[in-house]
């Protein structure tokens, strides 16, 4: 081929470089079909207030359920946006690196010792960045790869993690209401101990117990206060909001489900699915090629082919080729493939690192999301209806006044902490479901059956241990405590 030739291909070669226009959504439709294959659809929400979401645009309260939060935290989240932004940085990259570097262009003038004006020009385009272009553009497509399944990650990541967060305010909510009817229930029983002492039907040790207990529920009211404050700045964090009231997340939350596959088929599941493991993967081919292109071309520096050429009045003008070469005399790449090769050693070891952490999450997460929903079984299944029924019967026994109002006092506060329990179990059921789907690298199948209401978990007399502060003193004892004044 001769130099025309070659002129004109090269020229072909950077026009059609050049044509290629800048796409600055370029990936983010590749990472929402990343996302979506792991069961979480991105819809834009125009609607979004990240200062107060739980309003509407006619200031009315909107139940912040899973859907809204996550359309709020995808809008609000500023974590997530400094990971768009990551992508935007890798896109930008990559369209660099399929661009070659713009040729330089060099002028120049010089008075003669006999009087006129000498001119010097040149042009001059970088070969090596020629050379280099395919390596160099594999590598940047690589990492934008890497930066669309980091953030799809990220996003499910987020997803899991706002709905975790939410249901463990709705049940840390729930949990503060039981606490709230116990410190009530033992405040009523000991303001009815004073009553009974005052009417010297009751020692003052009884009353003593009474008061430490009241107390003590009162202090644990606290804590589950302490909790929902907890939980509720948790949830803002992901959202991303300024503002949160805690009561807009309502007071359902999800059953427990199963997960129905074998440990070793979810680690295999994990494994697949897991975005960052992928990325994780992709690092390690990225670094081999590029390893493989230090040790073949290692030694290549600077290489400029151009043209220069000069003119002083009344001569001719002199043009002619030039071309730059940097000697590999002092080194010939040895540090740069020395480099190259212990990059790959690097995320070869990491991949492997995240492979048995992948692994172990999963086996962690199956272990106590099962632990977590056969606790909850036993909380709904046996010990609150349990519980249930002594209220029941014990409420029989006073009315023929087989039993004293402290008994039944005793036996709906027993009621309430089964309630509490189950509340508990709920909340550390959905940070283990999230946990779960987290490892999974996916979402789990939703539960097709009713959500879980506060109200039926207190049971229908959440207001019964009123019942017996307003009780006449005319009454006898209860029949378990001692008459007269003990020290």
């Amino acid at each position: 081929m001769d130099f025309s030739k070659a002129a004109a291909a090269f020229g072909v070669i950077v026009a059609l470089s050049a044509c290629v226009p800048f796409d600055a959504r370029r990936g983010v439709d590749e990472t929402h079909a990343l996302v979506a294959e792991r069961g979480i659809i991105i819809t834009a929400d125009a609607d979004v207030d990240c200062t107060s979401p739980a309003t509407a645009a006619d200031t009315s309260p909107v139940v912040l359920d899973g859907e809204h939060a996550l359309a709020v935290a995808l809008a609000c989240n500023a974590t997530l946006a400094a990971e768009l932004a990551r992508l935007g940085i890798a896109n930008a990259e990559a369209f660099e690196a399929r661009r070659l570097a713009n040729p330089e262009l060099s002028l120049g003038a010089a008075k003669a010792d006999g009087g006129g004006t000498r001119l010097d020009f040149g042009i001059a385009q970088n070969f090596s960045n020629l050379i280099l272009r395919g390596p160099r553009t594999r590598l940047a497509e690589g990492e934008f790869l890497r930066a669309q399944q980091l953030l799809a990650g990220r996003v499910l990541e987020l997803a899991v993690d706002v709905e975790g967060a939410r249901a463990a305010l709705v049940t840390a909510r729930q949990l503060a209401h039981a606490r709230a009817l116990i410190a009530e229930a033992a405040d009523a029983a000991a303001e009815l101990a004073e009553r009974y002492r005052a009417a010297g039907n009751l020692p003052s040790r009884e009353v003593a117990l009474a008061r430490a207990r009241a107390a003590e529920a009162v202090a644990r009211q606290r804590r589950a206060d302490e909790v929902v404050a907890a939980a509720r700045a948790t949830l803002q964090r992901l959202l991303g909001v300024r503002q949160l009231d805690a009561a807009s997340v309502g007071d359902a939350v999800a059953a427990p489900g199963v997960v129905g596959e074998s440990l070793a088929t979810l680690q295999a599941r994990a494994a697949e699915q897991r975005l960052d493991l992928a990325a994780a993967r992709g690092l390690v081919d990225l670094l081999a090629d590029s390893a493989r292109t230090a040790r073949r071309l290692g030694w290549l520096g600077e290489f400029e082919v151009g043209v220069d050429g000069e003119r002083e009045a009344g001569t001719s003008r002199l043009v002619g080729p030039t071309l730059t070469l940097q000697l590999p005399l002092f080194h010939q790449g040895q540090g740069a493939r020395a480099r190259a090769d212990s990059l790959v050693a690097w995320s070869t070891s990491e991949r492997r690192r995240l492979e048995i952490e992948v692994a172990s999450e999963v086996d962690e997460a199956v272990a106590r999301f099962e632990a977590t929903s056969a606790r909850v079984a036993d909380y709904r299944e046996r010990i609150r209806p349990a519980r249930a029924a002594v209220v029941a019967r014990m409420q029989e026994e006073v009315n023929y006044m087989l039993r004293g109002v402290f008994d039944l006092i005793d036996a709906r506060i027993d009621e309430l902490e089964a309630a509490a329990g189950t509340f508990e179990a709920l909340g550390d059921h959905a940070l283990a479901r999230a946990a779960l789907e987290r490892a999974l690298g996916a979402r789990l199948p939703t539960v097709d059956v009713p959500p879980i209401d506060a109200a039926t978990l207190l049971g229908d007399g959440a207001d019964r241990h009123a019942t017996p502060a307003a009780t006449s003193m005319d009454g006898a004892a209860p029949s378990h405590h001692e008459h007269g004044d003990q020290p």
